[in-house]
C-alpha cells in the first residue's frame, strides 16, 4: 500500500496498533469498551466491553493493506467471524441480513434494529473484496 503522506502513514499505523491492542484471539474480533454515550439501539446495555463487528472488519482491511502474507490468515479469521454474526436465520425476518454492533447482542434481540448498519459493514466488506478479493 502506498501512503501519500506522513499523516496518512501515522494514521494507518495507529489503526493497526489500536486493532492489535484490542484484538481478542479467542473470538477473532476486537474487544472494545462501550462508548460513553451509546445510541438508542444499545443504550440498554451495561458498560462491559463488547466484541465489535464493524471495527473488526476495518481492522481486517488494515491488516490486508499491509500486503503481508503472514497476516492473511488473521484477516480471514476476523472477516469470517464477523460474517458469522450476520442475521441469516430466516429470509422473512425483519432483521435478515443485518449485523449487530456487538457479537454479544444478536440483531434479533435488539429492541430497535439499526437497518442502516448492514450498509456500513457491507461497504467495508465490498472494499476488502475490491482491493483484496480473488
Amino acid at each position: 500500500m502506498k501512503l501519500n503522506s506522513s499523516v496518512n502513514a501515522r494514521h494507518f499505523l495507529s489503526v493497526l496498533e489500536f486493532g492489535a491492542a484490542h484484538f481478542d484471539a479467542a473470538e477473532s474480533l476486537l474487544l472494545m469498551p462501550m462508548p460513553p454515550k451509546p445510541n438508542v439501539h444499545v443504550e440498554h446495555l451495561d458498560s462491559r466491553p463488547r466484541h465489535r463487528i464493524f471495527e473488526s472488519f476495518c481492522y481486517a482491511l488494515a491488516l490486508l493493506e499491509t500486503n503481508g502474507d503472514e497476516i492473511l490468515p488473521l484477516a480471514e479469521s476476523i472477516i469470517n467471524r464477523g460474517i458469522d454474526q450476520q442475521d441469516s436465520r430466516d429470509p422473512e425476518a425483519k432483521t435478515f441480513g443485518l449485523w449487530p454492533y456487538y457479537m454479544e447482542l444478536p440483531v434479533a434481540d435488539w429492541p430497535w434494529p439499526d437497518f442502516n448498519w448492514a450498509d456500513f459493514n457491507g461497504i467495508v466488506l465490498l472494499f476488502i473484496w475490491y482491493r483484496h478479493g480473488s
